[in-house]
């Protein structure tokens, strides 16, 4: 995939990439590793807290789906915060009459990313969030 030369590209910090949706797991899988990130992948919220869990230093980020089966991407977050408050946490949905990116920031998030998103977003948004940036 050819990137444009402009999109902030990753030094192998490490993000966790959540979604119950396999193809775009898969997706934004292939689209941050070819900005520089190493990612880890999963389609299971449950599944996803157990590995950041079992090792607190694992992530450098988490990316994760909002409206999941079992478990909201706000209560990962929560659950994630609990271990980790410094962690930065992207929520990412393609429905959002209720979230703002304010209510997102409030509740200990560092941003809202509404899908679908491009490269150029995903990876702006990933490089604001590891490096502390408010988006605009």
């Amino acid at each position: 995939m050819a990137i444009s030369p402009d999109v902030p590209r990753g030094r192998g910090q490490r993000i966790l990439f959540l979604d119950d949706e396999k193809p775009l797991a898969m997706l934004g899988r292939s689209v941050l590793e070819d900005l520089g990130y190493v990612v880890t992948t999963s389609s299971n919220a449950t599944e996803a807290l157990a590995l950041a869990r079992v090792d607190t230093a694992a992530f450098d980020l988490i990316m994760t789906d909002l409206t999941m089966p079992g478990m909201t991407g706000l209560d990962f977050a929560r659950q994630i915060l609990k271990f980790r408050p410094e962690l930065p946490i992207i929520l990412m949905t393609g429905y959002s009459a209720s979230l703002t990116a304010e209510r997102v920031q409030g509740l200990g998030l560092r941003e809202l990313l509404l899908k679908p998103f491009t490269v150029q977003t995903l990876g702006v948004a990933a490089q604001r969030a590891l490096h502390g940036v408010s988006p605009s």
